[in-house]
């Protein structure tokens, strides 16, 4: 496995600049070296993306940290480059919806890669007795905090039927300032934040809180912005059929419909009180509407000669 320590800052500085160099030179090489042609080959993509999704199927299936490896971190490294070159060459060719997509997924992966070893995920035990600065990390490493971190008080509230948690809330004092945290409410100071994550279940006397601190995940963010765009303008220029939007509406509204049923908003757990879970819920049954309709589509496109316009677009 990755010894993710010895790479931290300032080393994974030192390492995505000469990677963004090695991509520049190479982008501006890409009609004449190998290397950058092979890189960039729909093939080499390809190969590459189901590397990544098997790795991450056998992780996720058998909970083997695949994602801790040498073989995950040079297919994310090789993936990353050949989405760099791919960008600057769509950059080039003025290719904007192209450009866009790959230059989100590159910042993600850019991001990812070289900033998961300055990630601090940790917890620590706040209690009311005295302030404390320790963390500790999954393997249990003690993890000094710059600042001191100590619980004012713990509340939990209960729906009307008096059994049913609604809310837990700790009110801590960090730094000399005073935060309030709470499930899908966490704080922040100065780069940090707190998340509740448990609580002394007897006498309430203590909390424990997640600390996480990545300063890369703004440049994570901004991949993603960019490949929503990316993906609402081709959405834009490929959907002229005026049939696909209803159909998509309609099932998604029914898929909505059926997962929102299940659900008891009288007494919803504190883990889905959140102002995103109504349009989390309408969002990704529109993703599945989308992909269920592309997926046709293409099922449709690759063995029947004349596809219905109402279904090809």
């Amino acid at each position: 496995m990755v010894d993710l320590q010895i790479f931290a800052s300032p080393l994974s500085l030192i390492l995505a600049a000469a990677f963004l160099i090695a991509v520049v030179v190479f982008g501006l090489r890409a009609d004449s070296s190998r290397i950058a042609r092979f890189a960039t080959n729909m093939w080499t993509a390809v190969v590459l993306m189901l590397s990544t999704l098997v790795l991450m199927a056998v992780e996720g299936t058998w909970g083997i940290p695949l994602h801790r490896s040498w073989p995950f971190v040079v297919i994310v490294l090789l993936l990353s480059f050949s989405l760099g070159l791919t960008a600057y060459k769509d950059i080039r060719k003025k290719s904007i919806t192209a450009a866009l997509s790959h230059t989100g997924l590159f910042l993600i992966l850019f991001g990812g890669l070289f900033g998961a070893p300055d990630v601090l995920d940790s917890q620590m035990v706040v209690s009311k007795d005295e302030p404390t600065n320790i963390a500790y990390m999954a393997n249990g490493e003690i993890v000094p905090l710059p600042f001191e971190v100590q619980l004012k008080d713990f509340t939990i509230d209960y729906y009307e039927n008096g059994t049913s948690p609604k809310q837990y809330t700790s009110t801590l004092t960090v730094g000399g300032k005073e935060l309030r945290t709470s499930v899908n409410h966490p704080s922040g100071y100065k780069g940090y934040r707190f998340y509740q994550s448990d609580y002394d279940r007897y006498e309430q006397q203590y909390s424990i809180i997640k600390v996480v601190c990545d300063p890369w995940l703004p440049l994570v963010f901004l991949g993603m912005a960019i490949l929503a765009l990316a993906a609402i303008l081709e959405v834009r220029r490929a959907w002229h059929s005026k049939a696909v939007l209803p159909v998509v509406i309609v099932l998604a509204g029914i898929f909505a419909s059926i997962s929102v049923a299940r659900i008891s908003f009288g007494t919803l757990m504190p883990a889905l009180r959140s102002l995103w879970f109504i349009p989390h819920v309408i969002i990704y049954m529109l993703a599945y509407s989308v992909l269920a309709i592309s997926l046709l589509s293409g099922i449709l496109s690759r063995y029947v000669k004349r596809i219905p316009s109402e279904l090809s677009g």
